[in-house]
């Protein structure tokens, strides 16, 4: 028993170095491609890599939803000064259907506003990848700087999808 949970956590463990080479391996091509200088570039530290998954802002639909909400509440706030307007000038019939047009733009602000955080609330995220913190030195026009970037890797490991600064 010992020796198969031995052999396991071994397995683990050469799985997971050799996806932290692959990984170093590809930001490291990618480097030679696309720096100015590469010839100055020299490794400073490489994070472990780390699982990348998705955030609710990838979500089309929150984007829909949260839109429909601001347009509603855009829609009751116009429709408000406009019953305050046509009060002023003594047109209470039209006071009045502005009113009622405010008051259902804010029910429809507030159906989106509780779809919104019932679509946070059950949102879960799904593994997109893999990601990999690099921090290295190279020449940015003729000046020697220190680097720090997030790199984003496919499932598979086979290639760099994107890449952004971080702290």
């Amino acid at each position: 028993m010992r020796k198969a949970v031995f052999f396991a956590i071994m397995s683990l463990f050469l799985f997971s170095c050799s996806d932290q080479h692959k990984a170093e391996n590809l930001i490291k091509k990618y480097l030679r491609l696309n720096l100015d200088d590469f010839k100055s570039y020299e490794s400073v530290e490489f994070g472990k890599i780390q699982n990348d998954s998705s955030s609710i802002l990838d979500e089309s639909d929150y984007f829909l939803i949260q839109d429909s909400m601001l347009h509603y509440s855009d829609r009751a706030k116009k429709m408000q000064n406009f019953a305050i307007h046509a009060k002023s000038m003594d047109k209470y019939d039209e006071a009045r259907l502005f009113l009622w047009a405010s008051n259902i733009a804010a029910d429809s602000t507030e159906y989106y506003i509780n779809k919104l955080e019932k679509y946070k609330s059950e949102y879960k995220p799904k593994l997109k990848g893999y990601k990999v913190k690099h921090v290295f030195r190279s020449n940015d026009n003729g000046n020697s700087k220190i680097f720090k970037h997030m790199f984003h890797f496919t499932m598979k490991l086979d290639s760099i999808t994107y890449w952004n600064k971080c702290d």
